[in-house]
């Protein structure tokens, strides 16, 4: 009889346990959050069939706030959610689907509703969400200082064709090229040059002047 006693004693001890355990895994937190009626057909019609509800720990309130219950309690039993009202009056909800459940009520039957995803249960577990705080804008930075522009001074004029290839012929009698200096002389007199004494004179031609080339180039082009 003492071991029967005993294991009698185990196993409620066990079930309390359990049911404690059970109790505050559900605390009714599952009801918290906005809700929206079912609709049903009429005709061509989808109508609501009730007022679409936001419950949060310590209110009930419908979207237009027509209905606002305070709640002082929630109490869960399986799937038994019930809202406790003032006037110790019990407003039971029953789930069929962790978003889904239904209430009834007299003379109307069973209201079904399901969740809506705009806000998640754990936001209004601790009552109305707060408000977004207002952003701040981060300082601009300083401007940076405007510096002068500085003006351009007018390009030069572009030389003439004819200089150009003189230019050439100079440099190609420095570096000793004699045929590259009378083919860019003979390019400046056909681009309109007009300078035969300035060639003449030039120095850098000086080793040119007993060249036959440079002397028949020099008297077509004299004088013009």
């Amino acid at each position: 009889m003492a071991r029967w006693q005993r294991a009698a004693g185990a196993a409620l001890a066990m079930a309390l346990a359990l049911a404690v355990q059970g109790c505050a895994r559900e605390d009714g937190s599952r009801i918290l959050g906005h809700w929206r009626a079912e609709r049903f057909a009429v005709m061509s019609l989808k109508l609501p069939v009730g007022p679409e509800l936001h419950i949060t720990r310590d209110r009930l309130a419908s979207a237009d706030n027509a209905l606002a219950l305070p709640i002082s309690a929630i109490t869960q039993d399986d799937d038994e959610v019930t809202l406790e009202t003032a006037g110790a009056i019990g407003l039971s909800f029953h789930f069929v689907e962790p978003d889904r459940m239904y209430v009834e009520l007299p003379f109307v039957g069973k209201i079904y509703y399901r969740r809506v995803a705009d806000t998640p249960p754990e936001a209004v577990a601790q009552g109305s969400a707060p408000a977004a705080q207002a952003s701040v804008p981060a300082p601009a930075a300083p401007a940076a200082p405007v510096r002068p522009v500085a003006e351009t001074a007018p390009a030069a004029p572009a030389a003439a064709p004819g200089e150009q290839y003189y230019h050439q012929a100079l440099a190609s009698a420095r570096e000793g090229d004699d045929d590259g200096a009378l083919r860019h002389l003979h390019r400046a007199f056909g681009a309109g040059f007009s300078g035969a004494g300035r060639v003449a004179a030039s120095p850098e031609f000086a080793h040119l002047r007993t060249d036959v080339r440079f002397q028949v180039l020099l008297s077509r082009y004299d004088g013009e």
